[in-house]
């Protein structure tokens, strides 16, 4: 397997970020949804702020990778970089469908389960998620401390 390089993969990833996005907006084209929650005039302004901060960011991973001080101080960079990308485009497919499982047909009520159904989940989850935490606390007191050296006969 080659290494490649962030100069081949930056537009990879402007690629598939502007795919997803032209195919949210394709595919909530007889509901209008996109449309309306990007472009009306008061709200683009302020959503304008995701895209440019997209694009700052992949630049900003290109000329940190593309300098000295990566291999320093500043080897953290790049990583947090792209999360902050990935989180950007989350947020903006988050805000483009809010409310729908399936754009334009199905909301997340609909999708959601009874009520009763509901409660029997809460139930349920109150009583494994305190159980795996507690489990998982013993057994890093019981195995924590440094190994010591393996000794074979």
């Amino acid at each position: 397997m080659t290494w490649m390089s962030f100069d081949t993969v930056l537009p990879v990833i402007f690629k598939a970020l502007m795919g997803v996005s032209m195919l949210v907006y394709v595919i909530s084209d007889g509901y209008d949804l996109v449309r309306d929650r990007w472009f009306a005039l008061p709200d683009i302004i302020a959503l304008m702020a995701i895209p440019l901060m997209t694009a700052i960011a992949l630049l900003a991973v290109r000329g940190v990778l593309n300098s000295h001080e990566v291999r320093g101080p500043v080897c953290w960079l790049p990583f947090v970089l792209l999360l902050l990308v990935f989180v950007l485009g989350f947020l903006g497919l988050a805000y483009s469908i809010y409310l729908f499982v399936v754009i334009g047909q199905m909301t997340i009520w609909q999708a959601a389960s009874s009520p009763e159904a509901l409660k029997v989940v809460l139930f349920g989850t109150c009583i494994s998620v305190p159980a795996i935490a507690g489990y998982t606390v013993f057994s890093y007191r019981v195995f924590r401390g440094q190994p010591g050296a393996l000794k074979y006969a």
